[in-house]
């Protein structure tokens, strides 16, 4: 069994970042629903429209940002890139990457 390539894991990296600040009300509700008696283990069901909520959400994200933050998308993934190519210094990718990641997590349409 392969895994999955460099690039389609960056991608997924960059946008769950912003995903992470983008939905994270939608998400926080749908952590506390679960995390409740009735949501974690009596009803499950009953958190079915948090998560739809931060589905949407995180999907809306995406499509927002393909069509409007490609530049920024696309300095963080070539920032990235760079610095997972280079396996002695990877630890260096944060530091160096934070930047571009912040700016493609604050573009909006």
């Amino acid at each position: 069994m392969q895994g999955i390539d460099t690039a389609s894991t960056l991608k997924q990296l960059i946008f769950a970042y912003k995903g992470s600040q983008f939905c994270a009300k939608e998400r926080a509700d749908f952590v506390l629903c679960r995390a409740t008696p009735a949501g974690k283990l009596g009803d499950p069901e009953l958190c079915e429209g948090k998560v739809a909520n931060f589905l949407q959400c995180y999907h809306d994200m995406v499509k927002e940002s393909n069509a409007a933050c490609q530049k920024q998308y696309e300095g963080a993934f070539e920032c990235l890139s760079k610095h997972t190519q280079d396996h002695e210094n990877l630890g260096d990718a944060e530091g160096a990457c934070t930047r571009a990641l912040e700016e493609f997590a604050k573009c909006r349409q």
